[in-house]
């Protein structure tokens, strides 16, 4: 029995075994992987943590810290993922949200030039799926407003806009090494800032994490050895059938741990951004067959990436605009072996911890909630084979027909 994840990234034999040698050499690994980062995406300072959530914990703390504490919301897009807001919140700030562009999933440029910035400390780019937003315009707006810009780059690692890359925009961004992300190294956050001042206060907010132990090095190594395995189509189908796993579904929770990176995994980050290229061009072309054979099907859209974006896909969204007809083939699809997911079950205004702090304008915003009913994610990793994507494209044509 095959089964597709729904994202992922292949680790192999060599991988885990380099990983195993690198128990007496952290810090050297550390070193590897903090150079090759500020190397690979051009910025002069990067700062590992637990996960990305709390990166963008810590680096709203940092933020807050710069403008002494005088501003306290922040601006995320009507949809995005949950752990945004959480994030927002768990950082003692208040969230604003700003409606979406329906073809780009980015900002609704327009909206959020109208916005009231006067208590705003900054704005979270979304960059969902490998799709970068429209970054240089959001940054205008930020600057112009007097406010920073946090460019979340999670499910983005790799996609530019006018040649830098996402993550490496505004006053610092951050990237994911979790275990749906363009790499993983099962656990894992990266900060990522080009100004001194900004790596000053993210250097102190760091310096208060706790460290990591021995027994989350074991107990990362297992969860490695066990992803590696069952990743492979072969045999996802056995985690993808225990429902306590919770696999694809998405909830609202601030309870998360804020620590140090467990620099065990370092050895297998420096080998996984060393192929991250590969390991993108795979899923970039993935993509590209998909939007192809996807094109003109009837009750359907495809996105559309920002002007002089470069998008690296961590999953391929499209949108089909009969929610009925969309969960039918998010059924279909996983009948066939391909873990379509429908992504965020809301927006982030219907949020009820977020929904409460919201002005009736921003609590009313649609955008999101269309999106919502009507996204299906199609898988674009190495494991997808192009008979896997006929069956994705068949699937569609037959039910949206």
């Amino acid at each position: 029995m095959r089964q597709i994840a729904p994202s992922g990234t292949p680790i192999r034999l060599a991988d885990l075994a380099a990983v195993a040698r690198g128990v007496f050499s952290r810090r050297g690994n550390m070193e590897r992987f903090r150079e090759a980062v500020c190397s690979s995406f051009g910025v002069r300072h990067c700062f590992f943590v637990s996960s990305g959530r709390a990166a963008m914990t810590l680096i709203l703390r940092s933020l807050g810290a710069l403008s002494d504490r005088r501003k306290t919301e922040v601006i995320v897009p009507s949809y995005t993922c949950y752990s945004v807001p959480a994030s927002i919140r768990k950082a003692g700030l208040a969230v604003r949200v700003c409606d979406v562009d329906p073809v780009t999933f980015g900002y609704d440029l327009r909206r959020l030039e109208s916005i009231d910035f006067s208590n705003v400390l900054c704005i979270v780019t979304s960059n969902l799926y490998g799709m970068p937003d429209d970054i240089p315009s959001v940054e205008r707006i930020a600057a112009g407003n007097g406010v920073h810009l946090l460019d979340d780059a999670a499910q983005c690692m790799g996609g530019q806009v006018d040649g830098r890359y996402a993550g490496s925009f505004g006053e610092a961004g951050l990237l994911s090494l979790d275990k749906g992300k363009n790499i993983t190294t099962i656990e894992g956050g990266i900060i990522l800032t080009r100004f001194d001042e900004t790596a000053d206060a993210l250097r102190i907010e760091c310096g208060r994490l706790p460290d990591s132990g021995p027994a989350r090095s074991a107990l990362n190594f297992l969860k490695m050895i066990l992803y590696a395995a069952f990743l492979n189509p072969r045999l996802y189908w056995i985690p993808n059938r225990l429902p306590f796993l919770g696999l694809g579904s998405t909830v609202y929770s601030e309870e998360y741990p804020v620590e140090k990176y467990d620099a065990f995994l370092a050895g297998l980050g420096v080998r996984l951004l060393d192929r991250l290229r590969e390991i993108n061009q795979a899923r970039i072309g993935n993509a590209r067959l998909l939007r192809t054979w996807l094109e003109g099907i009837p009750g359907t859209a495809l996105p559309f990436p920002a002007e002089n974006a470069s998008p690296v896909y961590l999953r391929f969204p499209v949108r089909i605009l009969d929610e009925g007809r969309r969960d039918r083939c998010i059924a279909e699809l996983n009948r066939c072996g391909i873990s379509a997911s429908a992504s965020y079950p809301g927006a982030i205004n219907d949020i009820p911890e977020v929904r409460t702090g919201l002005s009736e304008e921003e609590a009313r915003l649609p955008g999101g909630r269309t999106l919502a009913r009507q996204i299906l994610t199609l898988p674009t990793h190495p494991f997808v084979r192009r008979e896997d994507l006929v069956t994705m494209v068949d699937v569609l044509r037959r039910e949206c027909a």
